[in-house]
């Protein structure tokens, strides 16, 4: 009897130990370069302060605690944004020897509003409640953005799995002869989910 008890507190204990070192972080754990990830959100500005774009994003991030962030400030439009604007972005890698590397990915498309609201996805509306907007064109205005969880980007239209790193993230948005209306830059970090 004694020994049945014994045996039984051993696997007990066996199957704790076991379940507690799976919950902790172990050299174990995969090194890839790629996969499944979670955003950490460094930074956001303006492209160009000199510059009096018709569009201006003046945002900035709030950590309201250790996991969660929020997109702050106000955007100024003299124009609308529609879909005769243009949307570029251009991701930039940090480089293991320092310095940024531009076009990590690229991509440019026409019709602002629409590649935004299919990019934003299920976010689209909280998006667009936070900012104030109204939906696709958005009139010209001044806009105060209450508190955009920046964590809703993670139901996006967005890849879900990434090359893991330190990114730059140039968005900028141009009319029919190429000139720039507005950009601004946001820093991430691309973590493994365990990071």
């Amino acid at each position: 009897m004694f020994y049945l008890h014994k045996k039984k507190v051993f696997v007990n204990i066996y199957f704790l130990i076991s379940y507690t070192l799976s919950l902790e972080r172990t050299s174990l754990m995969p090194n890839l370069p790629a996969g499944k990830y979670k955003l950490k959100f460094k930074a956001i500005s303006i492209c160009n302060e000199t510059i009096d774009y018709p569009i201006k994003f003046k945002y900035y991030l709030s950590k309201v605690s250790t996991s969660k962030v929020l997109l702050m400030g106000n955007i100024s439009m003299k124009i609308p944004l529609d879909d005769n604007i243009n949307i570029g972005m251009n991701l930039a890698v940090w480089s293991k020897i320092g310095g940024w590397k531009d076009n990590a990915n690229v991509y440019q498309n026409k019709g602002a509003c629409s590649s935004l609201k299919f990019f934003m996805g299920k976010v689209w509306n909280e998006y667009i409640e936070k900012h104030h907007f109204t939906d696709c064109p958005i009139q010209p205005g001044f806009y105060k953005i209450n508190g955009f969880d920046l964590s809703y980007l993670e139901q996006a239209n967005l890849p879900k799995e990434f090359f893991y790193g330190i990114y730059k993230e140039k968005i900028f948005f141009s009319n029919q002869k190429n000139d720039q209306v507005g950009c601004y830059f946001i820093v991430f970090d691309l973590l493994r989910p365990w990071e």
